[in-house]
């Protein structure tokens, strides 16, 4: 039996009743090692009853993402880490920002992040960052160290409510207006701000990855730069 047939044995129940409930399937095969399904259901309805289904599987479905108004099942062939809440990604985000940061940078950027998703394609973001300059930089090749003033520590929380949520390949992608701020207040340069989330992985273990856009008012201070960090294995 080919890893194709595998896989759909395993999920037979699953398979069975997305036909039952009048999902118009449009393909069903593997793609990096895992069984990837995606079909349109004719109501939301039935998309969250469907999306109830998969809950109830508990952790014999790894992941399940939902993109743009059809339902996309993103399940693997076995349970990842563990996970009693396959809807909940949780990590932290890690990384300096470029140079060009305004005020003038690098800063490390760090901090806890999660992302819960929901049943309607949608989903909720928040991170808590803290961001500051080193002790020391190097200009044209030569140490330059600042006092603590200098270093310019402050924190931000980033909250995205009902963000969009897609599939790109074996990227599952949230867009949405978001809540920036500085030292818990909003300055008018973070107004307007959007993010972008992108959780990723790899064809042994997922996910594992996440890269974290600013866009609109807080890519003024961030710049367009994703900043990168890790999904923490449960």
């Amino acid at each position: 039996m080919d890893r194709l047939e595998k896989l759909k044995a395993k999920y037979q129940t699953v398979l069975k009743s997305i036909q039952e409930k009048g999902v118009r399937l449009q393909n069903v095969h593997v793609q990096d090692n895992k069984l990837f399904v995606r079909g349109a259901a004719p109501s939301d309805a039935v998309k969250n009853k469907l999306w109830d289904q998969i809950k109830v599987i508990g952790t014999n479905v790894v992941r399940v993402g939902v993109a743009l108004a059809l339902t996309t099942l993103f399940l693997t062939g076995g349970a990842l880490q563990g996970d009693s809440n396959p809807n909940r990604f949780e990590g932290v985000i890690n990384d300096f920002s470029p140079p060009s940061t305004n005020p003038a940078g690098p800063y490390l950027v760090s901090g806890p992040w999660s992302l819960q998703l929901h049943p309607a394609g949608k989903a909720n973001f928040d991170a808590s960052l803290t961001m500051v300059r080193s002790t020391c930089l190097l200009v044209s090749g030569n140490p330059i160290c600042v006092d603590e003033a200098q270093r310019n520590f402050h924190t931000h929380h980033v909250q995205m409510t009902d963000g969009l949520v897609s599939m790109v390949g074996t990227t599952l992608v949230v867009n949405g207006a978001a809540t920036v701020t500085s030292n818990g207040s909003q300055p008018p340069v973070l107004a307007g701000s959007a993010v972008r989330i992108e959780i990723s992985g790899g064809t042994l273990l997922a996910p594992t990855n996440i890269k974290l856009f600013f866009v609109g008012g807080a890519a003024g201070h961030f710049t367009a730069e994703p900043y990168d960090g890790v999904v923490l294995i449960r």
